[in-house]
């Protein structure tokens, strides 16, 4: 047997069957005209669950990509995760001008795009935070101590 990943949590191939559950999710959600049972009905209630769909899938989307390529480095993970979330998100408005009672709305995207920011961020924070408390319950996993110059 293999070794597992030094990152905690599902490995890469998990994260991504949850980014492709949620995903379909989405896209069943925007196939439909009918506004769910318990919606909010409040001025600019869509933004804000367009932002929060989007956070939580490029969240999941993060995770897949720092568990299937843990030596990216963080800046380079938040654009992958937010270029991502965009394309996705165009797609889905898109998709959304093909649905009868559906319409596709520029503003949508903007949230979108900045829930996709918030969630990136939030799995860099998450990984941080797991990385920190893994060091300080396992001294081993800390890096090799500083090699201090002598005075002269």
């Amino acid at each position: 047997m293999g070794r597992r990943s030094h990152r905690a949590g599902p490995p890469g191939g998990a994260w991504w069957g949850v980014v492709v559950l949620y995903s379909a999710a989405i896209f069943a959600a925007s196939s439909t005209d009918s506004i769910p049972a318990g919606r909010p009905r409040f001025p600019g209630a869509d933004k804000w669950l367009h932002f929060g769909a989007f956070a939580l899938w490029s969240f999941f989307f993060a995770q897949a990509l720092g568990a299937s390529a843990p030596r990216l480095g963080p800046a380079c993970r938040v654009a992958l995760t937010l270029v991502a979330t965009v394309l996705y998100g165009a797609s889905d408005e898109i998709h959304q001008a093909f649905v009868p009672g559906r319409d596709s709305d520029g503003w949508d995207l903007a949230a979108d795009a900045f829930g996709g920011l918030a969630g990136a961020l939030a799995g860099l924070v998450l990984a941080a935070w797991t990385q920190r408390r893994r060091r300080r319950r396992d001294p081993s996993a800390r890096s090799s101590p500083r090699v201090e110059r002598d005075a002269v």
